[in-house]
């Protein structure tokens, strides 16, 4: 790649990004974000309802599927904790981490993007002698 080839790609990146905090930063944005905050928060407060009704003072764990038994957290990032605690988050690669946990056959498990950790947890519990290694940008 030359030289003014990556000045470009620098520049118009820098653009983009000056751009896009103009554009979030305008009230209509701040608006929706907010409304968007609201309703994240009422979605939290309804689950924490619903997990206090099925684990009361019991400590949480996974309910059913390949990570049953294991103790895990009240959160969720990116996605929704219930199915997480139900056991039906994974449910179509099930059959896929079965295979893995029964041959145990890893010497390390690489989890990248991993949010709070539910496999990087999960398999890291089933295949104590598994090295897992988890990473997140946050």
């Amino acid at each position: 790649m030359k030289f003014l080839d990556i000045v470009k790609k620098i520049l118009s990146n820098w653009i983009k990004k000056i751009l896009l905090y103009l554009v979030l930063s305008t009230p209509s944005a701040k608006r929706k974000k907010f409304l968007q905050t609201i309703k994240q928060e009422k979605e939290i407060k309804k689950t924490n309802k619903i997990i206090n009704k099925i684990y009361g003072d019991q400590e949480i764990t996974v309910l059913n599927g390949p990570f049953k038994g294991i103790k895990y957290i009240d959160l969720s990032i990116g996605s929704k904790i219930l199915p997480k605690l139900a056991g039906s988050y994974e449910e179509p690669i099930h059959k896929w981490i079965n295979e893995i946990i029964e041959k145990n056959c890893y010497s390390t498990i690489i989890n990248v993007g991993c949010a709070e950790g539910y496999y990087a947890v999960g398999f890291s519990k089933a295949i104590s002698k598994t090295k897992v290694l988890a990473f997140d940008i946050n």
